[in-house]
């Protein structure tokens, strides 16, 4: 079928939503029965398969290697060339199973993050200004898929990076299948029957999937719904909900931690590793083994005596989680000078904050070191060396996405979703993974202008050791898999529920055609720019020449962060590499004049009173660490999907009370 022609012939689409689709797939099925349905009208439908390099072999269809970011700048290059604007892209590379081997994951990584990644810099770097959609789909096969879901931090964030990019993950669950075990002849006699009767024939069930596929793709392009993690089992759609219940009080003989028992901390050496490492060695005076990348430092040293005068024998052990043989080689040391291993505190982390557009792999492999490869590892000598608990420390980046972090988001969210994993693959182990937010006194801090930023607009606040330790304590008893950590004020916990729930205001680029004289928003609009620039550099306006680049004026990474904030007050939120894509002044106000119109009229040439909302931009450096034809008359209802209940509790401590108030929050997948 000739789409050029189709296009050609064309006037009007038959729904301008579903055009120009891209379609990532190994094959030209999917493809193939989009334009076969004539009901939806299509045009175009690009299909981009996998391969050793980039090949053109028409228009619409092409090769790139999915490991080599150029390819990617060659293919949306291409069809910007053959006048195709992209706009919704359907991503169906993933499709093997989760192994612990590191080539499966490393083949995992190169179909998920990577992919999604270098076609996401591809576009940022041809500065494509209209709305993007993002489908990312992935087949279950009846298990969880850690590093696949985890494509949900990645999403997150990149959406607060720039607005305009709106992503969403798709687990699409698998029929299951009835197990013969425990029934009578007859029963599975009538089963067999009942098989006979319904059995299709092969194409005829390749077609019914093909069909399947392309409803859930049409309906979750054409959808206006905010959420990013959705869930198909069995022909109904699910979404991530948290609801919130009652956590009691921690008793004391309900504590999971043993007297003088032997606990791994890796991170050990780091701000919240050593408040661990401090409350196991005065309460419980065990054995503690610490682990980190590092040689000890004279202060190091020191604090670890203080350790051992606390009644704790403590034994260092420097290792680097990436290395699978230097975690065999921890475990081994550790049980041979204390034996069994009572529980793990998987404390390490790493973060290197880079806006997406900016990301490099080297810098990427060493965030993904301790929370990927070093969870998958020491989750893998369990067989060899069981124990009471293993807690995963992730941070609240997965849940919320972090502006600079899109790595570590898609770190922390694969550790929450790993917990889950190996729950099934450990069920006399108890698995948790806890989402936290700074530490006072934690290893990884942020500056206190951002500290007080976060405050101001969201209510999130360092969370004090002594309650950190208490959540620690609580989370270890509670029943639920995965703990979010909140720390906020009571009238903030309304803005809390939306963030977690998804449906934060967001604003996009104007669409209102405005008639005025560009030359006069131009003026405005560099007057308007040349005040944040000076407030923010501490330089007089008179100073910035349009057409100089930013270089001149030391604009750094947290200076565009601070101003881009400063501007989203006005404008709501904007794409934050905006100083990167255009190098100076006059750039950068022609793009605002082109794109935001309206705003610029009602912000800054009418001046109208800004009206503050919670669509803002967040900026948290958090680290430890519709379908389209019907809304469901059951969208408020909780269905639970079995596979995913009693896995999250969310811990909210109210600055107004000097007890934290815990409350958990049964986090599943809702049908809508």
């Amino acid at each position: 079928m000739n789409q050029r022609k189709e296009i050609q012939d064309s006037e009007i689409y038959g729904n301008p939503l579903l055009n120009n689709i891209i379609l990532f797939d190994y094959n030209g099925d999917i493809r193939n029965t989009f334009i076969a349905d004539t009901e939806l009208d299509t045009s175009p439908v690009i299909l981009v398969t996998p391969g050793e390099k980039f090949y053109k072999f028409d228009a619409y269809t092409y090769e790139i290697n999915p490991s080599d970011k150029a390819d990617y700048n060659r293919l949306f290059e291409n069809l910007l060339e053959e006048d195709i604007l992209p706009e919704r892209i359907v991503h169906l590379w993933a499709k093997t199973q989760f192994h612990a081997a590191e080539t499966k994951i490393t083949e995992q990584l190169e179909d998920s993050f990577y992919s999604m990644l270098y076609m996401t810099q591809a576009l940022l770097q041809l500065k494509i200004k209209n709305q993007l959609k993002v489908l990312f789909l992935y087949d279950t096969q009846g298990k969880n898929e850690p590093l696949y879901a985890a494509v949900s931090g990645f999403a997150k964030t990149i959406h607060l990076e720039n607005p305009n990019y709106n992503f969403k993950v798709i687990a699409v669950a698998q029929e299951e299948t009835v197990q013969e075990e425990g029934l009578t002849q007859e029963e599975k006699s009538t089963l067999q029957e009942k098989s006979e009767q319904q059995e299709k024939s092969a194409l005829q069930e390749e077609n019914d999937k093909l069909k399947f596929m392309l409803k859930i793709i049409t309906e979750e392009l054409l959808s206006n719904q905010r959420e990013t993690e959705i869930k198909y089992n069995k022909g109904s759609r699910f979404k991530r909900k948290y609801l919130e219940i009652k956590s009691p009080p921690l008793q004391e003989d309900q504590m999971q931690i043993k007297k003088k028992g032997t606990y791994l901390i890796t991170g050990g050496t780091g701000g919240i590793g050593m408040i661990i490492a401090s409350y196991l060695a005065e309460n419980f005076h065990g054995n503690i083994i610490l682990t980190g990348r590092s040689v000890l430092s004279t202060s190091k040293k020191q604090e670890i005596e203080e350790l051992k005068r606390l009644g704790a024998d403590v034994l260092y052990i420097r290792s680097d989680l990436r290395k699978k043989r230097e975690v065999e080689y921890l475990l081994k040391e550790g049980t041979s000078k204390f034996g069994p291993i009572n529980g793990i505190f998987h404390c390490a982390g790493v973060f290197q904050d880079t806006l997406a557009l900016n990301k490099k792999k080297e810098a990427i492999e060493d965030v993904f070191g301790p929370k990927i490869y070093g969870s998958v590892y020491i989750s893998e000598m369990l067989k060899s060396y069981p124990v009471d608990f293993c807690v995963f420390f992730s941070g609240l980046a997965s849940i919320f996405g972090n502006v600079g972090q899109i790595d570590y988001s898609y770190a922390n969210a694969f550790v929450d979703n790993y917990a889950g994993y190996l729950a099934k693959e450990f069920p006399d182990t108890r698995i948790r993974t806890i989402n936290w937010p700074l530490w006072e006194n934690g290893g990884m801090q942020i500056e206190q202008q951002q500290k007080e930023w976060l405050w101001e607009n969201y209510g999130l606040q360092s969370i004090e050791n002594e309650k950190g330790v208490e959540v620690l304590l609580r989370a270890l008893n509670s029943p639920y898999e995965q703990v979010i950590v909140v720390q906020t004020a009571t009238e903030k916990l309304k803005i809390i529920d939306r963030l977690l729930n998804e449906t934060v205001k967001t604003a996009g680029l104007s669409k209102v055609e405005v008639v005025t004289i560009s030359d006069d928003l131009s003026e405005v609009t560099e007057n308007y720019l040349k005040k944040i620039l000076s407030a923010e550099l501490k330089l007089a306006e008179s100073s910035f020449i349009p057409t100089e680049p930013w270089e001149k004026y030391g604009i750094n990474s947290m200076s565009i962060v601070k101003m881009t904030n400063q501007i989203e007050k006005d404008f709501g939120p904007i794409s934050k590499t905006l100083f990167f894509e255009y190098q100076n002044l006059q750039e950068l106000v022609q793009y605002f004049v082109e794109s935001y119109k309206e705003s610029i009229l009602d912000k800054l040439v009418h001046k109208k009173e800004e009206e503050k909302s919670i669509g803002k931009n967040r900026f948290f450096n958090v680290s430890a660490s519709s379908t389209a034809s019907r809304e469901k008359e059951d969208n408020n209802k909780i269905n639970n999907d079995r596979s995913d209940i009693n896995r999250n509790l969310i811990c909210t401590n109210t600055v107004s009370n000097r007890e934290p108030a815990c409350k958990a929050a049964n986090v599943n997948f809702g049908k809508t």
